[in-house]
């Protein structure tokens, strides 16, 4: 099983600009096939994005779809 595995901790994680964001770590386990898409579509990137940033991406899409059909 391929999983990304994080620790249950909050740290400090510095974007481009000069301004640190603190983010909360978790630990999560992906199917491996999913995982493999997205390694091979952030290859494929120019500049690829970190796992990170793709699954707060993700999720922010999703919630944000669910709020809606709520109203």
């Amino acid at each position: 099983m391929h999983a990304l595995t994080l620790v249950d901790r909050t740290c400090m994680c510095h974007s481009m600009s000069t301004m640190a964001r603190i983010k909360k770590m978790i630990s999560l386990a992906l199917d491996p096939a999913l995982l493999k898409r997205l390694d091979t579509w952030m290859a494929k990137q120019e500049f690829p994005p970190t796992k990170t940033a793709v699954v707060e991406a993700a999720l922010r899409e999703f919630l944000d779809a669910r709020e809606r059909k709520r109203g």
